[in-house]
């Protein structure tokens, strides 16, 4: 058995706006605002720069309500919304990055893939807009099938200190202005660190999605641009250890992943991207062991790396896949394979049960000098998960249904676990 406790994060991720290879399309649109007019359509046009122009249902009523962002106050997030007036001065500090500097109430708003690459908005009415209505945006401007896009896809605000998945109704440009007030309700992350951290928009996969909803869109709906956000998610995941994998599997994603990412032309010089970069195709936890260390030249006996597995793992990949859209499907169809693909992870501790007197006085020790030991925590629509950040690897793994869930937050209710 496990006590789980949550706490701030130990270890700071990297941040998405942080990398080298960040690629940002930038994307016009005008949302115009609806007549006063009886003749009113009830609709907002949307125009694509160099796109065919074309209209997107929105709930007016559902985007005017959110001005005064009446969430529902029995999740985390609209709990935070609901009280963000019971916050004191010297409790809301000003955020480090200013929202807008504009009286209106247009906006830039930047969407982020899982790998650091987006869309820019440019929205008149960006201030008001909800979840809901962004993803109605990217779905018609990718392609996709709304329906099956929401179900899909979700926006998520992702920091080093929290990570929070949106719902339809929750409107971005709020809970960005009022980052603080959640960092101060869900972390214990000092004040510094609050006043530092710069959340981003991004596009991830809805937790809410089962795995086995997943593989039946997959069969029945047929989508390169929906599969690629798929992959990009769960590879961003094995990549920062999230997703626990043995050096076999890591190997065979590795060689899937570079099938997928590599260009044609970086394809040719694939002997130099196996010298210098093969390292960043594998988790933190195996990248000590994939290159072959050498002094002077020569290779050091018993530091042989993994470059020629990996190499034939690659070779047998592009003769047997004809396309990138099938290596990513096969890519996505070993890691839902895992207990705890799919979920949303925040950072906690655990403790571990004595096992007998002599233990119980050795814990009482201790519990001094030693603290708790700090874990991942994934809770997905199936299991629960629990992962020791240190040394990569999994603790626990539970079905959710064999769980009993008590809240101890006195500031939320027994029923608030919706969220999830």
């Amino acid at each position: 058995m496990f006590g789980v406790k949550v706490g701030k994060k130990e270890q700071k991720q990297r941040k998405l706006a942080g990398s080298h290879h960040t690629n940002i399309c930038d994307i016009k649109h005008s949302l115009s605002k609806p007549s006063n007019s009886s003749g009113s359509s009830g609709k907002k046009h949307v125009t694509l720069q160099n796109i065919k122009q074309d209209e997107i249902p929105i709930n007016l009523s559902e985007v005017k309500s959110t001005a005064k962002v009446q969430a529902p106050a029995y999740s985390p997030v609209g709990y935070a919304l609901s009280h963000l007036l019971d916050m004191g001065p010297r409790n809301c500090s000003q955020q480090s990055t200013p929202i807008s500097s504009q009286s209106d109430d247009s906006l830039d708003i930047t969407v982020y893939w899982a790998d650091s690459k987006g869309l820019k908005f440019s929205l008149i009415g960006g201030k008001l807009a909800t979840a809901s209505s962004l993803l109605l945006l990217l779905a018609d401007h990718l392609g996709i099938v709304a329906d099956v896009f929401m179900e899909v896809c979700a926006l998520w605000m992702v920091s080093n200190l929290l990570e929070v998945q949106l719902k339809p109704h929750h409107n971005p440009y709020e809970i960005r202005k009022s980052w603080m007030q959640f960092l101060q309700r869900f972390t214990s992350a000092e004040s510094s660190e609050s006043v530092a951290d710069e959340p981003l928009l991004v596009l991830k996969r809805n937790v809410q999605l089962s795995v086995e909803r997943e593989r039946q869109l997959d069969q029945d709906y047929t989508n390169e641009i929906l599969t690629d956000i798929l992959y990009r998610t769960a590879k961003q995941e094995v990549l920062n250890g999230r997703y626990v994998c043995d050096i076999e599997l890591s190997i065979k994603l590795a060689a899937l992943q570079m099938a997928i990412d590599l260009e044609p032309k970086e394809d040719l010089d694939v002997l130099d991207i196996f010298g210098e970069e093969i390292e960043t195709f594998f988790p933190l936890k195996y990248r000590h062991n994939v290159r072959t260390f050498h002094l002077f030249g020569i290779p050091v006996i018993g530091c042989k790396g993994l470059e020629t597995r990996v190499l034939e793992e690659y070779q047998n990949i592009k003769l047997n896949f004809e396309s990138k859209h099938n290596c990513r499907k096969t890519y996505l169809s070993i890691v839902r394979n895992i207990p705890f693909y799919g979920a949303a992870f925040f950072r906690g501790y655990v403790e571990r049960p004595s096992g007998g007197p002599l233990k119980e006085i050795k814990k009482m020790i201790l519990s001094v000098t030693a603290s708790d030991t700090p874990v991942l925590i994934g809770v997905s629509c199936g299991y629960v998960t629990l992962i020791d950040e240190v040394k990569q690897e999994v603790l626990l793994v539970q079905r959710l249904l064999d769980c009993d869930c008590r809240c101890f937050d006195e500031f939320i209710s027994l029923n608030s676990f919706d969220y999830l």
